[in-house]
């Protein structure tokens, strides 16, 4: 939804409106949105997108950019379930790219599938992070960084990303976490399964709980905790 799609170079499926009334979120499927994003550079109109959307759907996930830190006590009243202050945003996206620069793929991959994706990735991140912002890493499947895993495949065995989120720290259990990109050379895979097979190269992107990362580092260096 945009005030001025032309402007802001909306084209395709852009709602044209503010975002602030009923009509125009209606317009835009709101009833079948996993979640909206209020980033408009008013905190008022973002408050007031945001309560417009709850009351059509009740149980829509909420993000709001929060232009000024005067206005904490307002954001905290309105109980959304993402606050982010825009300096925050700038600082964090840089952040995110620079220390995991398979996010930027993802993002780009992520944005041709539909609703219906969304909601259900947006499903389980919630599961995975009860409600708080996760945790993103990339891990490479080389000599340095997986020593453990280098020697298992050499060795002839079918290395299976689950065996990498396997929980060192107890037999059987997965860790909290969700891999969201496969990198192999040019090629690409969106969220991949635990049952993928890992090659030498490989990189990996995940998302999780905080202090999971640090567990699968462990198991990719340590050959007691490879399972």
């Amino acid at each position: 939804i945009e005030s001025e799609p032309i402007k802001a170079g909306c084209v395709g499926n852009c709602v044209e409106g503010r975002g602030t009334e009923a009509e125009t979120l209606k317009i835009a499927n709101i009833d079948k949105a996993a979640g909206i994003v209020a980033g408009t550079d008013n905190d008022a109109n973002n408050l007031s997108i945001l309560m417009t959307a709850k009351d059509l759907s009740p149980h829509i996930y909420t993000v709001a950019r929060q232009n000024h830190r005067s206005n904490n006590l307002i954001f905290a009243a309105a109980h959304i379930d993402q606050v982010m202050q825009y300096s925050d945003v700038l600082t964090l996206k840089i952040q995110a790219l620079l220390t995991s620069p398979l996010l930027g793929d993802f993002l780009e991959l992520a944005r041709n599938h539909n609703n219906e994706w969304a909601k259900e990735l947006t499903y389980k991140l919630r599961n995975i992070a009860d409600n708080e912002t996760p945790d993103i890493w990339t891990i490479q499947i080389d000599d340095s960084a997986a020593p453990t895993i280098i020697d298992a495949i050499n060795g002839g065995e079918k290395i299976r990303i689950g065996h990498v989120t396997s929980d060192p720290r107890k037999y059987g259990n997965q860790l909290n976490c969700l891999p969201l990109l496969l990198k192999r050379g040019d090629k690409l895979s969106l969220l991949p399964q635990v049952e993928e097979s890992i090659q030498i190269g490989d990189q990996i992107l995940f998302c999780g709980d905080y202090g999971i990362a640090p567990l699968i580092e462990w198991t990719l260096q340590n050959y007691n905790t490879l399972r």
